[in-house]
């Protein structure tokens, strides 16, 4: 055991926020593919960013409302989330920058703690 109380021997949870809820995934998908030993007990993903919305299907577009209605967040606008996207520039038809891209595989990943937020609700999803 380590000074912090922990046993990492026996497994870790990864957590992120926002695109560090993207990465946690990713890693998530890795640690399974490469079966990572230790391995994985479980992932946080908080607010993810889980989908580039320049891939999303043209039919499911109109379902997708978040990015119109938050466009002039004064927090995270759309302007801004373009200059990040522009920059970072993944490949949003890889799975390991957009985890919903066909052959999408979610199979035996670890228990998931996801959280999303709907306008001013709070949803957690276990």
């Amino acid at each position: 055991m380590g000074k912090l109380g922990a046993y990492p021997s026996k497994g870790f949870i990864v957590d992120g926020t926002s695109a560090g809820g993207n990465i946690s995934v990713v890693i998530g998908l890795l640690a399974r593919d490469e079966k990572l030993s230790p391995s994985l007990t479980g992932l946080c993903l908080l607010i993810p960013a889980l989908m580039d919305w320049r891939a999303i299907p043209e039919e499911y577009k109109s379902e997708v409302v978040s990015y119109e209605q938050n466009k002039d967040s004064p927090v995270l606008s759309m302007k801004s989330i373009d200059i990040f996207m522009r920059t970072y520039n993944p490949d949003i038809h890889s799975s390991l920058s957009n985890v919903f891209t066909p052959p999408a595989n979610h199979a035996n990943l670890p228990p998931t703690y996801l959280q999303v937020r709907l306008r001013f609700h709070e949803i957690n999803v276990v």
